[in-house]
């Protein structure tokens, strides 16, 4: 199995994302002469973890890959979709389909990953302004 680089860029946090060298315009709009990046973070706590957003599709393996060299992902607890485009959410029916992790998301998030993502209404979670997620860790 490849190892992969997996930084733990504060205690608890992982850098979990995922570099795409090929891809070469942004929103049919913005190009990438370098390519870009797919920003998604783990956060262990000591009772819970959760995943900052995933990756683009194509790219799902390796992410789960990488977060297996920190949790099993039978462990994760949470995936919070911060919003629907692919290149933040577009790994959440695999990640979906290989765990049993619930996913936060807003009022409007839970409908779009209804609809893109086809996640089951009772495996979402609505967050509201003030929520608090609880991991078991104290900052």
């Amino acid at each position: 199995m490849k190892k992969y680089n997996v930084p733990e860029i504060a205690e608890g946090v992982f850098f979990v994302g995922i570099k795409d060298w090929n891809r070469r315009i942004f929103d049919a709009l913005i190009p990438l002469p370098q390519g870009t990046s797919y920003n998604a973070y783990l956060v262990k706590g000591k009772e819970k973890t959760a995943l900052i957003d995933t990756v683009n599709v194509g790219f799902e393996k390796e992410l789960v890959k990488k977060i297996e060299q920190v949790i099993s992902l039978t462990d994760l607890d949470y995936l919070v979709m911060n919003h629907a485009e692919p290149d933040h959410a577009g790994a959440i029916p695999y990640i979906m389909q290989t765990s049993e992790v619930v996913l936060l998301t807003s009022e409007k998030g839970e409908k779009m990953a209804q609809i893109y993502y086809q996640v089951p209404k009772e495996r979402i979670k609505i967050v509201r302004d003030g929520d608090i997620l609880e991991l078991g860790v104290k900052l």
